[in-house]
């Protein structure tokens, strides 16, 4: 206040004004700046954040890659399963239908020869 009033005493009225024009604009450039450095400081947290998500997905990938080579395995462990299975399961069809039709055979023989 005490400044001011000296100021007032000693400039013009245009001095005055000219003065008040500057000490605005030199507000607004502090301001400025001010939110320029907020800004700066929010964007520096968001692409800490991206850095950290991106780390994720990538960490989310390498596990997704581990886990499909897994299931691969395993459907090919399943698959080579399956075939020696299905193998056994025809082999034993063959096995009970050779025997049911040496067992036929054989009635058959011992009836024919019991009977002819």
């Amino acid at each position: 206040m005490l400044l001011e009033k000296v100021i007032r005493r000693k400039m013009s009225p245009e001095e005055l004004g000219k003065l008040r024009q500057l000490v605005t604009d030199v507000q607004l450039q502090v301001e400025l700046e001010l939110i320029k450095l907020r800004l700066t400081k929010d964007l520096e947290e968001k692409r800490q954040e991206s850095d950290e998500a991106l780390k994720v997905v990538k960490l989310m990938e390498l596990e997704l890659e581990k886990l499909t080579t897994e299931a691969e395995q395993n459907n090919s462990a399943l698959n080579k399963r399956y075939q020696v299975v299905r193998d056994e399961n025809n082999s034993l069809w063959v096995s009970t239908i050779l025997s049911t039709l040496g067992a036929v055979v054989t009635v058959g023989l011992f009836a024919w020869s019991k009977f002819r």
